[in-house]
């Protein structure tokens, strides 16, 4: 036993490892690693003087950084995420504008109702706060049963990670809110609008 390494991330997923002698396992390429105090780009030269030293006939197939072999390896999984988070910013945004018009729709259809509770002696302000009222109730509740489904859901992918969470809580509550703020905004300026309703022309409506 030449030594114990712990495991090993490869292509975002965690499995055991071992390093064994190249005289025990010859054949295939060979990764040489080459510690450096200064910039590792700089001993490139060295290390290529340094193998043909060794055998002049070896071929030096690319010479890079731990940083640059790590950026090569994850490269295809940052395309999927940048992917991904531009398909969900497009969601969010078709959520929202759903939202919008579903709530704005559904006050407006009130304008009549408000007109005649205006025309009997209710205040703007109070009607304003009972129908925002009514609207907040409905945007909680879906953003419980939102989140709720969320988690489900994150538990079954959850296997599919490996060093991050699945939970992130500022995304979460960035989305919550700009949710229950575009929710809002659909139900304060239709109740608004009705507000201003002449009273005399909503009873006569009725």
């Amino acid at each position: 036993v030449v030594g114990i390494v712990g495991d090993v991330s490869e292509r975002g997923r965690a499995r055991d490892y071992a390093y064994v002698p190249f005289a025990q396992s010859p054949g295939g390429p060979v990764d040489i690693f080459v510690r450096t105090n200064g910039d590792p780009l700089g001993l490139t030269n060295g290390v290529r003087a340094a193998v043909r030293e060794v055998d002049p006939d070896l071929p030096i197939v690319s010479l890079m950084t731990v940083e640059q072999q790590h950026n090569g390896n994850y490269s295809p999984y940052k395309v999927y995420a940048m992917s991904m988070a531009v398909f969900a910013a497009f969601a969010i945004i078709l959520a929202a504008i759903g939202l919008y018009g579903v709530i704005a729709y559904n006050t407006a259809q009130r304008t009549r109702e408000i007109g005649v509770r205006i025309a009997l002696g209710a205040e703007a302000k109070h009607v304003l706060g009972l129908v925002a009222a009514q609207g907040t109730r409905l945007v909680v509740a879906g953003i419980i049963l939102g989140l709720g489904g969320s988690f489900l859901v994150l538990r079954v992918i959850q296997s599919m990670l490996f060093g991050a969470s699945p939970i992130d809580v500022p995304i979460f509550a960035g989305v919550s809110t700009l949710l229950a703020t575009i929710a809002l905004v659909a139900v304060w300026i239709p109740a608004r609008r009705a507000t201003r309703v002449d009273p005399i022309e909503a009873l006569r409506a009725e």
